[in-house]
């Protein structure tokens, strides 16, 4: 019985930690954005993340990845992780391919106190934000893309980069 009553606090204390994004502090990954119901919890972990100054190990970005392919992930959880995977830097091409993939993506209008800190369409500003390792993977998807619009980000993205 004595294991039971510091079993549950403990399990409880973790859950609250990872809800609230707090698993960026005490480990080596990013928020879970997907588990967070609200801006202001996004926003809170999205300042702890930038405080702490991360480096995009491969564990990092793969887990941001995997929170952007998620179907059932908000788009405002997506837009998070992809501003994150951006102001990070992430030159794994996994983590390219998911933001040509996400680029045509809308970030969603938020209410709030202060603008966000990206625009329109987050993955494209990630994708400028990385660079000259984003040019071979958008010149290897332009010639199959169907979109007009999608083509037209990703050859806006070519043109920043590229100047």
């Amino acid at each position: 019985m004595k294991h039971k009553t510091i079993y549950i606090p403990i399990l409880l204390l973790i859950a609250v930690l990872n809800a609230i994004g707090q698993n960026a502090v005490t480990t080596n990954l990013p928020p879970d954005f997907t588990k967070m119901p609200s801006f202001k919890e996004m926003d809170a972990a999205l300042n702890a993340v930038e405080d702490l100054k991360q480096t995009a190990t491969p564990e990092y970005v793969s887990n941001l990845v995997f929170q952007i392919r998620q179907d059932n992930a908000s788009d405002e959880a997506k837009v998070y992780a992809i501003f994150l995977l951006g102001k990070l830097h992430a030159t794994n091409s996994t983590a390219i391919e998911v933001l040509i993939d996400k680029i045509d993506l809308k970030a969603p209008h938020q209410l709030a106190l202060r603008l966000p800190p990206w625009g329109k369409y987050p993955a494209e500003e990630a994708l400028m934000k990385i660079g000259k390792p984003v040019v071979d993977p958008i010149l290897n998807h332009l010639p199959n893309e169907t979109s007009q619009f999608r083509r037209q980000l990703m050859c806006d993205v070519l043109r920043r980069v590229c100047k």
